[in-house]
């Protein structure tokens, strides 16, 4: 695998924050439905895999690289890549392995992203 990715890119996060007032706003709901949305999502990721449905498993883990990319989840988005191109040819045991780690960043992010959101919504 290549380097590690750090969990998130703040610096991607401030500039969308910076463009105007309204824009923290905007980027705290984008947050809010990125929490509520991805564990939903890796949990589709997961079921995929169980069933053997390898096709859903490529297509829904590159829609989740996306998903990943409007927070800045960088390390996320890695491994939804590593999905998502593995999906046809790895072995159940390896995607197995990747979507575990996802759900593990995920609350690393979950975590950060938390936090965030405070800092955004504190005058």
């Amino acid at each position: 695998m290549s380097k590690q990715a750090i969990s998130i890119d703040f610096s991607f996060l401030k500039q969308i924050e910076g463009l105007d007032t309204r824009r923290a706003e905007f980027l705290a709901n984008h947050i809010e439905r990125f929490l509520a949305a991805a564990p939903v999502e890796i949990d589709k990721l997961n079921e995929l895999n169980e069933k053997g449905d390898r096709e859903q498993l490529r297509f829904q883990s590159h829609k989740f690289v996306s998903t990943c990319s409007v927070v800045g989840a960088m390390r996320m988005i890695q491994l939804s890549s590593q999905v998502s191109k593995g999906a046809l040819s790895e072995e159940k045991k390896q995607l197995t392995s990747w979507v575990g780690e996802l759900r593990g960043e995920f609350k690393t992010v979950e975590n950060l992203l938390g936090d965030y959101l405070t800092k955004l919504r504190t005058p």
